[in-house]
C-alpha cells in the first residue's frame, strides 16, 4: 500500500466494541500510539493516523447537547404558556 509518494506504508484499521464510550477509547488509543511511536518502534518508523474520528465524536455531542437544551427549552416555554392561559380562563 502507498500513500502519497511513500511506496513503504501499511494500513490498520482499530475497531471499537459496542457500547463502549468513543472519547474514552480515541483518548487511549491516541496514548498507545504515542507510547509505540517514542519507545517501541524503531528509529524511522511511526504510525501516523489519517482518519481520527475525535473532532467527529466532539461535533456529534456538541450537535447533541444544543438540541437536547434547546428541546428543554422550548418544552419549558410551552408548558409556561399552557399554564398562564389557564390561569386567565
Amino acid at each position: 500500500m502507498t500513500r502519497n509518494t511513500n511506496e513503504d506504508a501499511v494500513e490498520g484499521i482499530v475497531l471499537m466494541r459496542r457500547g463502549e464510550n468513543p472519547s474514552v477509547v480515541l483518548a487511549a488509543l491516541r496514548e498507545r500510539v504515542d507510547a509505540l511511536n517514542t519507545h517501541i518502534l524503531p528509529k524511522g518508523v511511526h504510525l501516523s493516523p489519517f482518519y481520527d474520528r475525535t473532532d467527529l465524536v466532539g461535533t456529534t455531542l456538541a450537535t447533541v447537547f444544543h438540541n437536547i437544551a434547546e428541546g428543554r427549552g422550548s418544552w419549558c416555554s410551552y408548558c409556561l404558556l399552557s399554564c398562564s392561559r389557564c390561569g386567565r380562563r
